[in-house]
């Protein structure tokens, strides 16, 4: 969030829509693609059919008829674990018995590893299932094949060659609709081949928002479908890690996601397989085991604000990308530092925490900077892996030197991109028209929510919530509030924001979320 000066055109940062021709709902949908449109106000989620998932569905029945043994393998995060609970509750209902193994996120790291494949096999399994995991692990599923273990990935990260595996479920295989599905959203649909399960489409909704994936196709389904069963259902295992009147998407994504990661983060003080234990009771009120997840998670909170505090001291000005790294780091909080960090700074920044002379961290990227790509070159990595936006990396203690050099003579390529902007005028603030943004929802990645340029807004008052942040009352009602103590003024010549409606106690206003004010 940022003052814009008097001087700055807004053509330079945005792309303005402001054909007054059009009306409003043209304007919204004028800010997507037809391909993004198609599908937007489709309710149910549909069925699903694939070659592939036939072959899985003659693998249970020879699992069911024969007793096999099984071995599911997950992730550690909150799309992991949720997922694991969603295929764990498909297996118990099929009666099918199994075993489940989720890697310490410190101790082990990522994936399916050498150990994990040599207990697979000392203890005869039949099959192994990995789950947001598998897709990288060619190793470790060849020496599976070798000793006479089937195998199954179900998994939704990058791959460059298919896997050597019995049965491979991944997004990528099936139609563009189901194209962008996460571990959870994935496990959820081979669960719908067999039972419809209202608790696993909540689940599954939490799962698309953690991976943040895009709201698009069958997510856009999940998701709308996810928060209503959850508001009707009202789930223990929710309730208890956050007890509201109504959910939101906004309540998973900041008070539910958290708490669940931040086991797997914090895992030197516990275990991971809490987690499954608990989503997987829906019976009992386990407030103890939620009281503990909410214990660890300020845990997390206080140490991941502590590594920023002191992160930012150790910034240089003159960096592109900041380098920051310390021996008391908590390697599990790097990634949250850095995104805190890269928050403050407008800059990509790369967060490290030394353990055993190994130098591991997390990087977070800004909007027109490739990390993956700037950083993938250098030949010294134990570990690297991302995207566009993250990345994960591990390097020798030996090796930082050489690291923090290579970085600093980076020819970074920035390539920030102009977002769209609506201008609209007071008079627009309508509750119909709002309500057709609500009707809209859920936004998120590759449905973004509207931006809007409110023109010339008739401030009538400015209150500093807790001296800090500006809530303006505007004409007709309209409230605008902002978290950032500098948009505080007296006048201007628009804001820049999101428009919702917000219902405080049974009282509807129209709510401005401020992101810019224009002098």
């Amino acid at each position: 969030m940022r003052l814009l000066s008097e001087n700055l055109n807004l053509n330079d940062k945005y792309t303005l829509i402001e054909d007054n021709s059009l009306s409003f709902k043209d304007k919204v949908f004028s800010l997507y693609s037809e391909d993004t449109l198609r599908d937007l106000f489709c309710e149910d989620i549909p069925d699903f059919k694939h070659d592939e998932l036939e072959y899985f569905k003659n693998l249970l029945e020879e699992i069911m008829s024969k007793k096999l043994k099984v071995l599911i393998v997950s992730d550690y995060d909150c799309d992991g674990v949720l997922a694991l609970v969603i295929f764990s509750r498909l297996l118990d209902n099929l009666k099918i018995d199994y075993k489940y193994y989720i890697p310490s996120r410190i101790k082990e790291g990522y994936g399916l590893n050498d150990t994990i494949v040599d207990r697979a096999i000392k203890y005869h399994f039949d099959v192994l299932i990995t789950i947001d995991n598998g897709v990288s692990a060619i190793d470790q599923l060849k020496k599976l094949k070798e000793n006479g273990i089937r195998t199954v990935v179900i998994d939704h990260h990058e791959y460059t060659n298919r896997p050597d595996t019995d049965v491979f479920l991944h997004p990528f295989i099936f139609d563009d609709y189901y194209h962008y599905m996460c571990s959870g959203a994935l496990t959820l649909m081979i669960s719908r081949a067999y039972m419809m399960d209202d608790y696993s489409v909540v689940l599954a909704m939490i799962t698309v928002l953690s991976d943040v994936m895009k709201v698009y196709g069958v997510n856009r389904q999940i998701l709308k479908s996810g928060i209503k069963i959850l508001n009707e259902q009202r789930y223990l295992p929710i309730v208890n890690i956050l007890d509201k009147e109504t959910y939101s998407y906004g309540d998973m994504s900041f008070g539910v996601i958290p708490k669940i990661n931040a086991i797997s983060r914090m895992d030197h003080m516990t275990n991971v397989n809490i987690l499954v234990k608990y989503f997987m009771d829906l019976d009992h009120d386990n407030r103890d085991t939620a009281l503990q997840i909410e214990k660890i998670n300020n845990l997390r909170k206080d140490l991941s604000t502590a590594m920023c505090e002191k992160g930012l001291k150790m910034i240089k000005e003159n960096n592109t990308i900041n380098v920051i790294y310390d021996n008391e780091f908590h390697e599990g909080l790097c990634g949250i530092a850095a995104n805190k960090i890269v928050s403050s700074t407008s800059k990509p920044a790369i967060v490290m925490a030394l353990t055993n002379g190994i130098y591991k961290g997390s990087g977070r990227s800004i909007d027109g900077i490739n990390l993956y790509e700037s950083l993938k070159k250098y030949d010294g990595y134990l570990a690297f892996g991302g995207h566009e936006k993250a990345v994960g990396l591990s390097i020798n203690k030996d090796k930082l030197d050489n690291f923090i050099d290579y970085i600093n003579n980076l020819n970074v390529d920035y390539k920030p991109s102009k977002k769209k902007l609506i201008r609209i005028g007071m008079d627009d603030l309508t509750y119909d028209n709002i309500m057709f943004l609500e009707s809209l929802k859920p936004f998120g990645e590759g449905f973004a929510e509207p931006l809007f340029y409110i023109e010339k807004p008739v401030i009538k008052s400015c209150f500093m919530i807790k001296n800090l942040y500006p809530k303006y009352t505007l004409a007709n009602g309209i409230e605008a509030i902002s978290f950032d103590s500098r948009l505080k003024v007296q006048s201007c010549e628009g804001f820049i924001g999101n428009i919702e409606l917000n219902n405080y106690r049974n009282r509807i206003k129209i709510n401005i979320s401020l992101k810019e004010i224009v002098l």
